[in-house]
């Protein structure tokens, strides 16, 4: 299994980098803040995109992405980012061991979508989180209207996926709350591409 990077290239990223100031500084930070408020402490921020959670994390989080356009943009904002390939490294998060850091939470904010086999996916992840201290994982997915708008999704995520998969329970994690954002039913996510799915897992 390969990560398909060249769906992430440098027009990808610069839909994102070139966005209007109130689409970066208003609306996306209404679209994080589920992630902003639930992590506690040092955050992993995997799928870091350009930035946007990582530079309202906690100093000391470390954002990781496949994309070099990404990090390298993250780089100039001045925020800790690493050029990472999860499927090479088999979800290990190896960087993070190698320099003997330590975290609070793991964050994926809109990058789960873009991946196939979640199921198998998940616990290798929670399991290297936890191993480097991580107590708390959020997550957040679109609603089916984020989800069609963009070719590179892979995997829609919803409730019925979480229970037909039996995720509310990943290595050693269980899945204390979940719901949407902002509004908070998942119908809304037919009619509005900026409603999420928000699910909070903590250590057993």
């Amino acid at each position: 299994m390969e990560a398909e990077t060249d769906e992430y290239d440098a027009e990808y990223i610069k839909r994102y980098t070139s966005r209007p100031w109130y689409r970066k500084k208003i609306l996306r930070k209404i679209e994080l803040f589920p992630a902003i408020w639930n992590t506690r402490g040092k955050t992993i921020d995997v799928g870091c995109g350009t930035g946007d959670l990582l530079e309202v994390l906690p100093k000391g989080s470390v954002g990781l992405d496949i994309n070099p356009h990404a990090v390298d943009y993250c780089l100039e904002q001045k925020l800790d980012a690493i050029l990472y390939d999860a499927f090479a490294d088999d979800f290990r998060l190896t960087p993070l061991r190698e320099r003997g850091d330590r975290f609070s939470s793991m964050a994926m904010c809109h990058l789960l979508e873009h991946l196939p086999d979640i199921a198998d996916l998940m616990p290798k992840l929670f399991q290297s989180a936890a191993e480097l201290g991580v107590s708390r994982i959020v997550i957040t997915v679109p609603g089916k209207k984020g989800y069609d708008r963009d070719k590179t999704h892979r995997t829609f995520i919803n409730p019925a996926y979480i229970r037909e998969h039996q995720l509310r329970n990943v290595a050693g994690f269980q899945l204390k709350r979940e719901g949407f954002h902002p509004l908070p039913f998942e119908a809304a996510g037919e009619h509005l591409a900026e409603n999420t799915y928000v699910l909070v897992y903590t250590k057993k």
